[in-house]
Order: structure tokens, then C-alpha cells, then sequence
């Protein structure tokens, strides 16, 4: 009867205690610091006229695939393998998610145990204290105690959801930098394809120009030409090689940065072989482009649990603002040995703890108030990185459909300035035209070609950066 007397005298005062502590936590004092900002909607932006319905699809996991050259796909999936950048971005959510567990553990109870013991004296005699009189014995502790917070204004578990938010805001930022690498890559390669189409040019420029030089030489001989007509073709075939040269050099330092690229070192980009890109498909934007580019773009995606991150933070201050109440636990066995005056002890112990912030200086209104302010530039970095998106995908939708354009009628160009250096060079043989005519109608050709190789690189380019645009294949 006196045990049950005692426990529910002790349940009585738990149950008070609880009470004032619910009293208290309505002089928890916040009023007046909030905010009213937003994340944008898709609504609020304009841009149904620069991203049209096209029946498009999005860009799979296997984008690299519309280029048609398989190392290019092999050489992607490397870098995503080996790149060090992307191993530090695993590395930050491993951290996050460390984090994120450690956050958890808040919420179960803890339990401690702890033992000791050892020979010990003493004297049953005060007039021969130990150890003129002395008596062993074994003397030996045991206790153990359990803390569990009763977490009513969830302060564990805004800490525990704003955990989560960070971690999974790490997993989009390595989604993002793998989307960064691989459309790097491919990019550097279609730099390298570029340098390699050039170098035919230039291949074939040096024939032509080998030839008019024998043409020079022999207009020399009938008197038609003079020495400095020879000695101006052999200039245009130097100049020739030697831009030749710098393009070999521009190889080999992409391959370098390839190797790099692949977290190889760049020796492995020396072993690439020569790429073998073909032109892709002109690419239409999906009908649902507006609403799920939210989902898709790792960078937006980001943004978006940064926000969430700031909100639970701002839920973890507010709950500092109301009492801690932990219900507290423990027991033990104390014993001193057998046959003395001290056998066997037990003790134990169960009730709350609760303490409140009375006063601290305005230091828990200052901290909302800095939480607010993170929240505020999460809102605004996330709605400046939706607009950006928007903004990306238009651009380079647009720029690509101004190349193709371009392509249309440069090829009109190429013809008519091929046509034209051969009918310069038929004529230049037979004495109609100067050397300089001859000479002014090979380099519009040569400029034609390479205006075409450039177009050609820029188009692809414009299309891989369409690609990282629309997220890539990622999909949270």
C-alpha cells in the first residue's frame, strides 16, 4: 500500500509539473517577427511565347546517344565513375545523411549503464581504525538511467526534418554536378570533333595550295608570272602549315582537358581516338516543359529543399522559445559486501526536468529573426534560379534555331565559293585572272568551310547546353 501511495503521489506531481510547463509556454514571446515571402509560382512568369508546345520528349538518362558516336557515351560514364568532384559530392552527402541520423537518434529515449566495483576496509572498532583493525570486503555499484525528451513543440523533429531537407538538397547538388561533367565532356569532345574537321581543311588547303604553286612555276617559265607570284604561293602554304601547327596544339591540349575531365590525369585523353560525331535531330520542347522542369532541373530541385531547410530551422528557434521537458529515469544496487552493517541498497528515481528561457537578452528573438533572413534568400535564390531556368531553356532553344537558319543558307555560300575558287583556278592556268584574284577566291572558299565547321560545332554545343537546360535526365 505505502508503494502505491508513493507512486501515484509521484504520478500527481509529474502530471503538475507538465502543467506549469504548458502554462509557461504561453509566455513564449515571437510576436512581430515573420515573413510573408513565397517561392514563385510558374504562373507568375511569362513564357508561353519563347517555350512553345512542340510534342518533344525529355532528355534521357542516354542522351549522348543522338550524336552517334558510342565513345562518347563510354567517355561520360567514366568521368561520372572517376571524376574527384563528384566523389567529393558523395562525400557531402554521406555527411548530410550522418547528420540527418544523428538528428533522429534525438527523438528515442537514452539509456545509460554503468558499473563498478572493488576490494575495500574497513574497522569495526573506532579505537583500532583500519588498517590496525581491518575487515575487507567487496563493495560494487550499478546504476542506470534513462533520459527521454518529451519533445512537445517539435524541436527534435523540425531538427530532424531540416536534417533531411540539407541532405537531400546535398543529393540534387551532386545530381547537378554530375549533369555539369557529363554535358562537359561532351562539349570538350565536340571541341575536339571541331579541331579535327579544321585540320582536313587545312590538309586540303595545303594540297590546293601546292598546286598553284606549280602553276606559278610554270606561268614563270612562259613568262606569264613573275618570281613574286612563286614566292607569294609558297608564303600561303607556309602560313598554311603553320596554322596547321596551332591546331595540332589545340588537339592535344583538348585531350589533356578530357583526361582531366575524366579524373584520369591527362595523359588518358591522349589515347582518345578521333571522335565521330554526327549531326542530331533538331529538338522540340516538351508540352509539359513549364510544370515538371521543377522536378527535372537538379539545380531547381535544390533551391527548393534549401527552402525546406529554412523553414524547419525557423520551426527549431521558435520551439527554443518554449520549455525543454525531459522525463528522467534511473536506478541502482549499491552493495558493501556480506555479514556487515551495509549489505544491499537500492535506489530509484523517476520524474521530469524541465527548464524555460526566462531572460537571455533578446539572443532566441535575434536568432528567428537571422532564421527569417536565411529563409528570405532561400525564397529568392530559389525564385532567381526558376527564372534562370526559364530563361536557359529559351535562350537556347532559340539560338539553335538561329544556327539551323544560318546553315540553310550558308551552304548556298559553300557552293557558290567552291564553284567560283574552281572556275578561279581554270582561268588563273590559262592566264585570265591575277595570282591575287586566283588567291582572294581560295580564301572566301577556306573562310565558307570554316564558317560551316563552326556553325556545325556551335549547333551541337547549343544542343548539349539544351540538354543540361532541361535537367539532363535527372528526375528527383
Amino acid at each position: 500500500m505505502a508503494l502505491k501511495y508513493f507512486d501515484s503521489t509521484r504520478l500527481i506531481i509529474i502530471c503538475q509539473i507538465l502543467t506549469i510547463a504548458v502554462m509557461l509556454s504561453s509566455c513564449a514571446n515571437y510576436r512581430g517577427i515573420q515573413s510573408q515571402k513565397k517561392i514563385a509560382q510558374t504562373s507568375r512568369f511569362q513564357f508561353h511565347k519563347s517555350l512553345p508546345k512542340q510534342h518533344g520528349k525529355w532528355p534521357s538518362m542516354d542522351w549522348a546517344k543522338q550524336f552517334g558516336d558510342s565513345q562518347l557515351e563510354l567517355l561520360i560514364k567514366e568521368a561520372l565513375a572517376n571524376n574527384p568532384s563528384l566523389h567529393a559530392a558523395k562525400a557531402r552527402i554521406e555527411q548530410a545523411r550522418s547528420i540527418a541520423q544523428s538528428k533522429s537518434a534525438a527523438l528515442s529515449p537514452h539509456i545509460k549503464w554503468a558499473g563498478e566495483g572493488g576490494p575495500g576496509q574497513f574497522s569495526t572498532n573506532i579505537n583500532f581504525p583500519s588498517p590496525f583493525n581491518p575487515s575487507s570486503f567487496t563493495q560494487g555499484a550499478f546504476l542506470f538511467t534513462l533520459n527521454y525528451s518529451l519533445d512537445f513543440w517539435g524541436k527534435n523533429l523540425s531538427n530532424l526534418k531540416l536534417a533531411i531537407a540539407k541532405e537531400n538538397a546535398a543529393k540534387a547538388a551532386e545530381q547537378e554536378s554530375r549533369l555539369s561533367i557529363a554535358t562537359a565532356v561532351a562539349s570538350t569532345y565536340n571541341q575536339l570533333s571541331h579541331y579535327y574537321a579544321l585540320r582536313e581543311v587545312m590538309n586540303r588547303t595545303i594540297i590546293q595550295q601546292e598546286a598553284l604553286h606549280k602553276i606559278a612555276i610554270a606561268r614563270l617559265r612562259i613568262g606569264l608570272d613573275t618570281k613574286v607570284q612563286v614566292y607569294n604561293s609558297l608564303n600561303m602554304i607556309s602560313t598554311v602549315r603553320r596554322q596547321r601547327l596551332d591546331l595540332d596544339s589545340q588537339i592535344r591540349l583538348s585531350r589533356q582537358q578530357l583526361g582531366v575531365l575524366l579524373g584520369a590525369g591527362p595523359d588518358r585523353g591522349l589515347t582518345i581516338k578521333r571522335p565521330r560525331l554526327k549531326k542530331a535531330e533538331a529538338p522540340a520542347l516538351p508540352d509539359d516543359l513549364p510544370l515538371n522542369l521543377l522536378g527535372r532541373r537538379p539545380d531547381i530541385v535544390g533551391a527548393r529543399w534549401q527552402v525546406e531547410a529554412t523553414c524547419q530551422g525557423i520551426k527549431h528557434v521558435k520551439a527554443l522559445f518554449y520549455p525543454n521537458v525531459n522525463l528522467v529515469a534511473g536506478g541502482g544496487l549499491l552493495t558493501a559486501g556480506l555479514n556487515h552493517f551495509l549489505l544491499n541498497a537500492n535506489a530509484e528515481y523517476i520524474g521530469p526536468a524541465v527548464s524555460l528561457p526566462i531572460f537571455d537578452g533578446g539572443a532566441l528573438r535575434a536568432k528567428l529573426r537571422e532564421q527569417y533572413a536565411y529563409y528570405e534568400e532561400a525564397v529568392a535564390n530559389y525564385d532567381a534560379t526558376l527564372n534562370r531556368a526559364f530563361a536557359d531553356v529559351a535562350q537556347q532553344l532559340t539560338a539553335i534555331q538561329s544556327v539551323d537558319a544560318q546553315l540553310l543558307t550558308q551552304i548556298e555560300a559553300l557552293h557558290a565559293a567552291k564553284r567560283a575558287y574552281h572556275l578561279a583556278k581554270h582561268q588563273y592556268r590559262i592566264g585570265l585572272i591575277s595570282q591575287l584574284v586566283m588567291l582572294n577566291t581560295e580564301t572566301r572558299y577556306l573562310d565558307e568551310q570554316q564558317t560551316r565547321l563552326q556553325l556545325i560545332m556551335n549547333r551541337r554545343n547549343l544542343q548539349i547546353a539544351l540538354i543540361k537546360s532541361l535537367g539532363g535526365g535527372f528526375n528527383k
